[in-house]
């Protein structure tokens, strides 16, 4: 699958140029048709496909397939590498943040999502391991049926945000509320599950989100591509 994620930067970062900075309640993207519509079905099925390492992670509930580097050549990855970069100093420029000359590789993971899915807080993606995050998440349905399956966003609307959140050691900011505190946290949009979108979230300072309670026997696909500043 490296080399078809490969194949989708150009057409990815043309889309995310033509797309705008959305500000409700926070700025992030909603890109649509980020993938080449002839190559989505290969998505979707990824599962299936080669170049994957299928892992499930008993802490989130999640089962992951990583793309396993080592399955390709080493000019295919470095292509990766330098197709991954352009697009992640595109959507940097979006957001008008500048990184100059830093080259800034992603994480790449499918996920398969079901009832069985703990993560259920809502948050902001930062880490102990990076000040910036970048995170682009692409819905994979078949079609519209899992419309209410896409993130949540909030606003606070409380009056101390250190009381009613978590900071672990090592990140920046506040990232996890507690639980017996989202009620000062208002769901303003639900951006919709729908086939072949990207959801672009950085880990701006208020950028709280959510990510679905998955109903028993259904399942959420989707891919995951997180930059690390």
């Amino acid at each position: 699958m490296l080399t078809d994620i490969t194949s989708q930067f150009d057409h990815m970062i043309a889309r995310v140029e033509q797309s705008e900075i959305l500000n409700d309640p926070w700025p992030h993207m909603f890109v649509t048709e980020v993938i080449k519509p002839h190559d989505y079905r290969k998505f979707v099925e990824f599962e299936n496909q080669e170049g994957l390492v299928e892992e499930y992670d008993p802490i989130t509930g999640r089962t992951q397939y990583n793309v396993d580097t080592t399955k390709f050549t080493e000019p295919e990855v470095r292509y990766f590498n330098k197709q991954a970069n352009k697009f992640f100093h595109t959507v940097a420029d979006k957001f008008g943040l500048t990184f100059h000359n830093q080259i800034v590789l992603p994480t790449s993971n499918f996920w398969i999502d079901t009832s069985e899915l703990l993560i259920d807080d809502i948050h902001i993606d930062a880490f102990k391991d990076t000040g910036f995050t970048l995170s682009c998440l692409i819905y994979l349905p078949v079609d519209n049926s899992q419309k209410h399956y896409g993130s949540k966003l909030f606003v606070y609307n409380g009056d101390n945000l250190e009381n009613d959140t978590i900071q672990d050691e090592g990140t920046l900011t506040p990232h996890i509320v507690k639980k017996d505190k989202e009620e000062n946290f208002k769901c303003v949009r639900t951006l919709p599950f729908i086939p072949n979108c990207m959801f672009i979230a950085p880990n701006f300072e208020k950028t709280w989100h959510q990510a679905p309670k998955i109903a028993e026997g259904d399942v959420r696909k989707s891919l995951m591509m997180r930059w690390k500043v």
